[in-house]
C-alpha cells in the first residue's frame, strides 16, 4: 500500500476527490437556492458543518479510491461504482456530522422535551440521510459516475501499459 502512496495514486484520487466535494456542495447549494433560496437567508451551523465535513470525507474516501484503483487493468465500470461509493460514502458522512452537530448546538429542542421516545431518536438520526439522498441521490451518483470516470483517465496516465 506504501507503494502506491509514493507513486501518486492516493494524492490523485485526494485531489479530485476534494474537487468533486466542493462540486458536490455547489451541487447543494443551487438545489436549495432554485426551490426557496433558505440559504441566502441564514446557514445554520449544523449546515456548516455537515458541508465542510463533505469535502474532508470526499478527500478521505477519494485517497483510498486512488489508491484502491491503482493497479493496472481496472476497467472503467469498477472505477466509475467506485466513485459512486465515494459520493454517497462521502454524503452519509456529512449528514451524521450535520446532524450530531445539529444535536450538539440546539440541545435543548432534543434534550428537554419529555415526549423524546426512541422513535423520535431513530427519526433525528435517519431521517436527514433519507431526506438528503432522496433528493440528492441522482446528482451524487450523476457526480460519483463522472470522479470514477475522471479518476481512471488520471491513473492510466499515471500508470501507462
Amino acid at each position: 500500500m506504501k507503494n502506491h502512496e509514493y507513486h501518486g495514486c492516493g494524492n490523485v484520487g485526494k485531489w479530485v476527490g476534494m474537487l468533486f466535494g466542493a462540486l458536490g456542495v455547489a451541487t447543494a447549494f443551487l438545489m436549495v437556492y432554485l426551490m426557496n433560496g433558505g440559504w441566502l437567508i441564514g446557514l445554520d451551523p449544523a449546515i456548516a458543518v455537515g458541508l465542510v465535513v463533505e469535502i474532508f470525507a470526499a478527500a478521505f474516501l477519494g485517497e483510498r479510491a486512488g489508491r484502491y484503483l491503482c493497479g493496472k487493468g481496472n476497467p472503467l465500470g469498477r472505477a466509475m461504482l467506485v466513485g459512486v461509493g465515494v459520493a454517497f460514502g462521502s454524503i452519509a458522512i456529512a449528514v451524521y456530522a450535520g446532524t450530531i452537530a445539529g444535536v450538539v448546538a440546539h440541545p435543548s429542542e432534543f434534550f428537554g422535551n419529555s415526549h423524546i421516545g426512541v422513535l423520535n431518536v431513530l427519526s433525528v438520526l435517519f431521517f436527514p440521510l433519507f431526506m438528503v439522498l432522496f433528493f440528492g441521490g441522482i446528482p451524487a451518483a450523476v457526480l460519483g459516475v463522472v470522479y470514477g470516470t475522471l479518476i481512471h483517465v488520471r491513473l492510466q496516465k499515471l500508470n501507462p501499459q
